[in-house]
């Protein structure tokens, strides 16, 4: 099994040492030889050290008892059905089929009861299922994707996470009534509190003794720190494409890569040599891309030249998604193993002779960082199906939660009501999603074709990863909370009560509204 065997080590994954049995008996093979450095030291300072606990791994790897991976009860169609589909009932539910009250401009009793079901049911469920997923990310890091033992941390996080939100905007509602940017409140609050929570469950859920549960949360807490930025950052952008002028919107989707992109990278770096390789990856491909695309789409529905705006977001997409098939080529990888040494090479003033591609040679915990051909491709295919995922589950997401916010019981507090957008641009917004659909699986089944054809390996890999990862129940929780956690921000930052997209609305639109 891959989550056993090589992808996610025990060394490389920061798994608590106290809590493999394999772990403690090295450790005190180590004490008994009189050794006085501890594990933490040996495995995190000492490079001896730490590669003869690796070398005493592998001689007993045997003695080590295997958990099978719990794997779901669906036949894999089904599981990839229920993957693309589930996530959009809840926005559905939350925002179209509960009636929200409206907000109003005034504080006190009176507006907090007219916005009670947006204060005490909506935006709390909706960062406490933000919440869960941060938390099942770390977790994930931890335990290599067994989150068995960390259910009552999980429970409990959820329920101080509600606490916490539905006191603060109470006590913002009653107090201030409704201000602009009033929804990015509760946004930071969850990210913070759930650093905070999960720095508690260290003294009431983890024992351990090695220190690598704390010095992981604080590699998790720059990723936090990241992803709450790039959130700050989409939200602007969606907010700017929507006051600019057309000649302007069309500059704007290549901005928006460019910052995905920058992103992506700094994850990389952060989690590189601290997360296990599949959660890098599903964060910094998966969770960005999640996130880009479905606040993207939302502003569909502000094109305002849609000739040129709907064409110009199409090749962006489109350019961006094939390009990853170019990566896998011996041309591109040549290249790209030249190009790193000479810019090493000239920064530094070296005469060296430069390395030659690595084509034969294979790691399972390899980054692809280095020389190695096949690492290299094996994370560039799976940054490359995340991304055709992404695409699809954001089409998928405006044409399916988009009608719902149209014409549901909230219609008039989002921007694709039918009392503000008219039927004709709305439909060319729903006929362009399902454009964006049908050509993210076009790319999708092109990539796929090329690496059966040409790169037989990577076929074999992919089929791996499509059995194993795919199939196991953990892992098919947090893809589905990735989607999850994407739309409901997305649907939130929309929301009139937010001021978010709204933010411009005056106390006297407000109460026309209320009226």
């Amino acid at each position: 099994c891959p989550l056993a065997h090589g992808t996610f080590s025990f060394v490389e994954s920061g798994c608590c040492m106290e809590s493999i049995p394999l772990m403690a008996e090295v450790k005190n093979g180590m004490q008994s030889e009189g050794s006085s450095a501890s594990l933490e030291s040996l495995l995190c300072e000492h490079q001896e050290g730490r590669q003869r606990l690796v070398a005493l791994e592998s001689q007993q790897q045997r003695m080590l008892p295997r958990i099978p991976l719990q794997l779901t009860p669906f036949s894999t169609p089904v599981l990839y059905a229920l993957l693309l589909l589930s996530p959009q009932a809840v926005p559905l539910l939350l925002f179209a089929l509960i009636p929200l009250g409206p907000p109003g401009p005034h504080s006190g009793a009176e507006d907090f009861s007219r916005q009670s079901v947006y204060v005490l049911v909506d935006s709390p469920l909706v960062y406490v299922l933000v919440s869960t997923l941060v938390c099942r990310l770390f977790f994930a890091s931890i335990t290599g994707l067994r989150q068995d033992t960390c259910r009552k941390a999980l429970a409990l996080i959820a329920v101080g996470m509600y606490c916490t939100q539905v006191a603060v905007i109470s006590i913002l509602v009653r107090l201030f009534g409704s201000f602009r940017f009033i929804g990015l409140i509760p946004f930071g609050l969850c990210m913070a509190q759930s650093v905070v929570s999960l720095h508690l469950c260290a003294r009431l859920f983890v024992l351990c003794e090695c220190g690598i549960y704390l010095r992981m949360l604080r590699v998790f807490c720059k990723v936090v720190v990241v992803m709450s930025t790039f959130v700050g950052l989409l939200t602007v952008w969606i907010i700017v494409y929507g006051e600019s002028e057309a000649s302007r919107q069309l500059v704007l989707p290549l901005a928006l890569v460019a910052f995905s992109y920058l992103c992506k990278r700094i994850v990389l770096s952060v989690t590189d040599h601290c997360v296990p390789l599949e959660i890098s990856i599903l964060i910094s491909a998966y969770w960005v891309e999640n996130l880009q695309n479905t606040f993207q789409i939302e502003v569909f529905p502000e094109i305002k030249e849609e000739s040129k705006g709907y064409v110009t977001i199409w090749v962006v997409k489109t350019v961006t998604t094939l390009a990853y098939i170019f990566l896998f080529t011996e041309v591109w990888f040549r290249f790209r193993v030249w190009i790193k040494q000479f810019i090493v090479h000239t920064a530094c003033c070296r005469n060296e002779a430069y390395e030659q591609p690595n084509t034969e040679d294979d790691e399972m915990d390899n980054r692809g960082h280095d020389f190695m051909q096949k690492p290299y491709f094996r994370r560039q295919m799976q940054f490359f199906l995340f991304k055709v995922l992404a695409q699809v589950q954001a089409s998928l997401f405006f044409v399916c939660v988009s009608p719902g916010l149209r014409y549901g019981f909230n219609a008039k507090y989002f921007p694709v009501s039918y009392k503000t957008r008219e039927s004709e641009q709305f439909n060319r917004a729903i006929i362009y999603a399902f454009v964006n659909l049908l050509s993210a699986l076009c790319a999708g089944a092109i990539g796929v074709t090329f690496m059966r054809r040409y790169r037989p390996h990577l076929t074999t890999m992919l089929a791996d990863f499509y059995n194993t990862f795919f199939r196991t129940r953990e892992y098919a929780i947090l893809l589905f909370c990735v989607a999850l956690s994407s739309q409901l921000l997305a649907t939130t930052v929309s929301l009139y009560h937010s001021r978010v997209w709204y933010w411009q609305t005056s106390t006297e639109t407000i109460e026309d509204y209320n009226q």
